[in-house]
């Protein structure tokens, strides 16, 4: 659900964190980003990665074991 807000600058005080950011009097707010919180990106590349070396160890380990048959 989205609700959009209508927000007017009203007041900026000095040295206060809207004036370092730039924001004037009477400027009108049409979107606020605000950060969050998450793992870095790249941490998906450890599972990613991991998965085929997995099937790799299964699948030789799995070759080992069984017998040749020798076909004639």
């Amino acid at each position: 659900m989205t609700r959009i807000l209508k927000l007017k600058v009203d007041r900026v005080n000095f040295d206060s964190p809207a004036e370092a950011a730039g924001i004037d009097f009477d400027w009108s707010l049409n979107r606020l980003e605000i950060p969050v919180q998450r793992p870095p990106r790249e941490l998906i590349w450890i599972p990613a990665l991991l998965l085929p070396g997995l099937i790799f160890l299964g699948q030789r380990r799995r070759s080992q074991l069984a017998d040749p048959v020798a076909v004639s």
